[in-house]
């Protein structure tokens, strides 16, 4: 028969046993409210997700900020759009580590938040177009060495393809449209071993340029539009997607 010593140990053990799977049940029940948060979140108004993996906020930085506060929990995200919001969001989206592929698609970003992007390693495609990213924030940019696709719209000029041109020595796909960029550019364009793909829309390079990249760089897929006359070589260039 158990002495009421023993018999007191065993409660106790009991006790301590119970309030552990309590605690783990809590912990996972915790987890996948979180999970079901930010579905919820995300699905509310100005924003969907077919998946966690790839998501898409569409409007202000009040309704954004805290989707993505919940994203950075989670770090399973490896797609991410932002429409409408601003530059405040971007030391959020810095801390999503998962991230390959970012749509930064609003005027409001201005590129003063993009150095948040830094740390980002595993980021391969960079989508600018339709914000207002000057060359600051292009050479903030062009300190993140996995990039292998950016497209930019407006802003930069020369300096901002030289940061380019010197540090994102492995980029593949370059889109540049409605920028102040001259011919003075062309000879950093050459000197990019790695680029397969060039777009050049609306920028202040003359024809003289293309040829001169055209001769130079015959391995180069090249699209080309003069901002003055809007005359085309080869063909309209499409937008630059994320390779599958």
């Amino acid at each position: 028969m158990m002495s009421k010593g023993k018999w007191g140990c065993v409660k106790i053990l009991a006790v301590a046993i119970l309030a552990l799977v309590i605690a783990v049940a809590g912990t996972i029940q915790y987890k996948i409210a979180r999970v079901r948060s930010v579905m919820e979140m995300i699905n509310q108004p100005g924003g969907h997700a077919s998946d966690i993996a790839y998501v898409r906020l569409t409007r202000d930085d009040a309704h954004a900020i805290p989707r993505l506060k919940l994203l950075v929990e989670l770090q399973r995200t490896t797609s991410l759009e932002l429409y409408g919001t601003s530059d405040d969001c971007l030391p959020i989206v810095g801390q999503l580590a998962t991230l390959e592929t970012i749509w930064l698609k609003s005027p409001y970003i201005n590129g003063t938040g993009l150095q948040n992007l830094k740390s980002l390693d595993r980021l391969k495609s960079l989508d600018l177009i339709g914000s207002s990213v000057s060359d600051p924030g292009i050479c903030a940019v062009s300190q993140i060495k996995s990039l292998r696709q950016l497209s930019i719209d407006g802003g930069i000029t020369n300096k901002g393809v030289a940061c380019i041109a010197s540090n994102l020595p492995k980029i593949e796909r370059l889109l540049i449209r409605n920028a102040s960029v001259t011919d003075v550019s062309v000879e950093a364009l050459v000197s990019m071993k790695s680029l397969k793909r060039l777009s050049l829309q609306g920028t202040d390079i003359s024809e003289q340029g293309y040829e001169t990249l055209r001769k130079r760089r015959p391995d180069l897929k090249l699209f080309f539009e003069l901002r003055q006359t809007n005359d085309r070589k080869d063909q309209k260039a499409p937008p630059i997607r994320p390779q599958a």
